[in-house]
């Protein structure tokens, strides 16, 4: 168990929560006010979110700890060498963080077909995301960003069989165990927000090998 002081994981998660309240409020006021509906508005919305959290960890809570540190490194000049001379593990990384994009998209496209208001499906899928990267951001310096990226893999993956079982299960029954099957989809969704933390321990890993290579010279 990882025991030392936070140092980026729990910025990345911040900021990743951040980027969605803008679209979580958005979408409380389209619910509320019994608004018209337009799933791929809603989805661009969704995604411009996610693109807001990553910027402002990048532009403003990364910097500003990096130039606090007293590193005799420009890490600012350091950047490319370091994620060219790590490329495999980075490339790895990336590939994750694609993935789990991929499949936050394919969840949310399945949902949107269900009979649930394409909302209320955008408002679940940003409000768990919004909750897990903040809990991520903590669990990365519990059990070690590797671990989390394995416990994040191992979800996604039950999620997703589960998702494509319960899909081609709803052709001929409306509920599985006693629940309607579009609940039953949603709550998936919603796990697979909170419980997979590949994009805040793909950050996390980035910024601390930029900071583990740029103050290693100061010594």
């Amino acid at each position: 168990m990882k025991t030392s002081m936070p140092l980026f994981g729990i910025p990345a998660g911040i900021m990743t929560a951040i980027g969605y309240i803008p679209h979580i409020l958005f979408l409380l006021f389209i619910i509320l006010s019994h608004g018209k509906e337009a799933p791929l508005y809603f989805l661009l919305f969704t995604v411009g979110a996610r693109i807001l959290g990553d910027w402002l960890f990048w532009t403003e809570s990364f910097p500003n700890r990096m130039d606090s540190t007293n590193a005799k490194k420009d890490w600012r000049l350091s950047v490319r060498d370091i994620i060219f001379s790590n490329s495999s593990k980075t490339n790895r990384v990336l590939s994750l963080v694609v993935l789990d994009f991929g499949v936050d998209l394919l969840l949310v496209n399945i949902a949107l077909s269900s009979s649930i208001s394409a909302a209320l499906v955008c408002l679940v899928f940003s409000a768990c995301h919004a909750i897990g990267s903040i809990i991520h951001g903590v669990l990365v310096y519990v059990f070690d960003r590797i671990n989390v990226l394995l416990i994040s893999g191992l979800v996604f993956a039950v999620v997703i069989t589960l998702t494509i079982l319960i899909n081609g299960f709803e052709k001929y029954s409306e509920n599985v165990l006693g629940f309607p099957t579009p609940i039953v989809m949603l709550f998936l969704l919603g796990a697979k927000g909170t419980f997979s933390g590949v994009t805040v321990a793909g950050k996390t890993w980035i910024a601390e090998k930029i900071k583990q290579e740029t103050t290693a010279t100061a010594s």
